[in-house]
C-alpha cells in the first residue's frame, strides 16, 4: 500500500488528528503552486505504540503548523505513512 522506498517531505497546516484505534490519521492541508490546499490523509501507528514513542494526544493539534516526512501511497492518491512530524518549535516526534 505505501511506497517505503520513497519518501516525501510535506510542510502544512494540521486539519484534524484522528487519536483512535486501530491507526490514528493525521489531516494535512498543503499549500499548492496555485494558492490552493490539497489535503493529505497520513495514516500512523496505534495510539499506544505513539504513547510508547513519546507522543500525547494533544501534542499535534488542528490549526498547528508542521511538517511531516511519509512514504507515500503506491496508487500516487495525497496520502502515507507517517515516519515523522517535526512541531513548529523544532521538536520532532517518530512514528516508527
Amino acid at each position: 500500500m505505501f511506497d517505503q522506498k520513497k519518501y516525501l517531505t510535506l510542510k502544512g497546516v494540521v486539519r484534524n488528528l484522528e487519536w483512535a484505534n486501530p491507526h490514528t490519521y493525521l489531516y494535512l492541508q498543503v499549500p499548492g503552486k496555485n494558492g490552493q490546499t490539497t489535503l493529505y490523509t497520513i495514516e500512523c501507528s496505534s495510539p499506544n505504540e505513539l504513547s510508547r514513542w513519546g507522543w500525547k494526544y494533544n501534542m499535534v493539534k488542528a490549526g498547528d503548523a508542521v511538517t511531516v516526512g511519509i512514504f507515500p501511497l503506491r496508487n500516487g492518491e495525497r496520502g502515507g505513512l507517517l515516519y515523522s512530524v517535526t512541531l513548529a518549535n523544532g521538536t520532532v516526534l517518530k512514528a516508527n
